[in-house]
């Protein structure tokens, strides 16, 4: 069974109603009304269902769906917590965020109280935060079905609250977490924007948002995913998967073939600059997303094509506009990092 550790009387103080902001009273063990006794929400299997379908237009829905088909699917239960993505997973975290290695990402950590997983998957990160200050309280929310195998992930720890919610609709007291993680998140909602400025309202004065967006391709990468993702959004979740599993197989083809080859000098126009480039990434970055990796295997490989192709909000941004939205909100950056496929920023209240 998928409950929460910790107790519903220690951690819905801090819950509020995510259409009116009220405070939740506790009415019984499956049940969170707000105080105005205006709307009720479910506690099932000790999970808070925060989301309502008030909240939620048509693109939203189905970007929901997609991941939830995603993450409850057999070989992503444990994505982020298995040997092999877990040190994919914190190596690539730490080295985007700007934090040098996990001995600084821990004394960074220990010093935040309040922190929040914002659209946390299988709840790897959220684990490993929790488990880095057992002090603090953590909570791992996500809109899509993959909450309940969060829960599941984390259930023997008592400090790591899960929650079913909608990013866009907080059910938190404004100026309240310490520090803030919604990492490959963002782009998947119907409004970026608004969606960073929500997650900067529910931050303290001085506190750190960490979050990372899609980073716009080179031209004929962008061609290609356009006209792809055109006709695989509208695919169902079935259809999509057995689209991705050939792409998957092409990928896995190309990459059998160890071919290296130069590109003897820049392409400005096609934005192709001039190296030695492995067959398989060239193509991957450059022309069409078919990723493969073999120690991940061809699940995971698949899946990793299917969270490109099918969810139908996917947008992706240039490191200027995003420094726009730094400006905007009258943020400190202490951290801004871009590589080919994303731009992970860390930024102080």
């Amino acid at each position: 069974m998928k409950t929460n550790k910790v107790s519903l009387d220690k951690y819905f103080k801090y819950l509020y109603c995510p259409i009116c902001s009220r405070r939740f009273q506790l009415k019984n063990s499956k049940t969170l009304t707000c105080v105005g006794k205006r709307h009720s929400f479910s506690i099932n299997e000790g999970i808070p269902r925060l989301v309502s379908k008030v909240f939620l237009d048509k693109s939203q829905k189905e970007t929901e769906k997609s991941f939830s088909y995603k993450w409850t699917h057999r070989s992503l239960k444990n994505y982020g917590l298995d040997d092999t993505t877990k040190h994919f997973q914190h190596k690539w975290y730490l080295k985007r965020y700007g934090w040098k290695n996990e001995r600084v990402f821990s004394k960074f950590i220990k010093k935040q109280n309040f922190i929040l997983d914002a659209g946390c998957g299988t709840g790897w990160a959220a684990k490993w935060f929790a488990e880095k200050n057992p002090q603090s309280i953590v909570f791992a929310l996500d809109i899509s079905k993959s909450i309940d195998i969060a829960a599941e992930n984390f259930k023997s720890l008592n400090n790591l609250v899960s929650i079913q919610a909608d990013i866009n609709h907080l059910p938190f007291p404004k100026n309240f977490f310490d520090f803030i993680s919604c990492d490959q998140v963002l782009h998947h909602t119907s409004d970026p924007l608004g969606t960073f400025r929500q997650l900067l309202s529910r931050l303290k004065k001085g506190g750190i948002l960490a979050t990372y967006v899609y980073k716009r391709k080179v031209p004929l990468r962008e061609l290609a995913d356009t006209f792809i993702r055109e006709k695989t959004t509208k695919m169902n979740s079935k259809d999509c998967y057995n689209f991705s599993r050939v792409i998957t197989l092409l990928g896995r083809s190309l990459s059998r073939l160890n071919i290296k080859f130069n590109v003897p000098e820049d392409i400005p126009l096609l934005k192709i600059k001039k190296g030695s480039y492995d067959l398989q990434r060239f193509i991957y970055w450059h022309f069409l997303k078919c990723f493969w990796n073999a120690e991940w295997g061809l699940e995971k490989s698949i899946l990793t094509n299917f969270d490109w192709y099918h969810p139908e909000n996917a947008y992706r941004y240039n490191p200027e506009e995003i420094r726009q939205w730094i400006k905007k909100t009258r943020l400190e950056t202490k951290h801004f990092y871009v590589d080919e496929a994303g731009i992970s920023i860390r930024v102080e209240k």
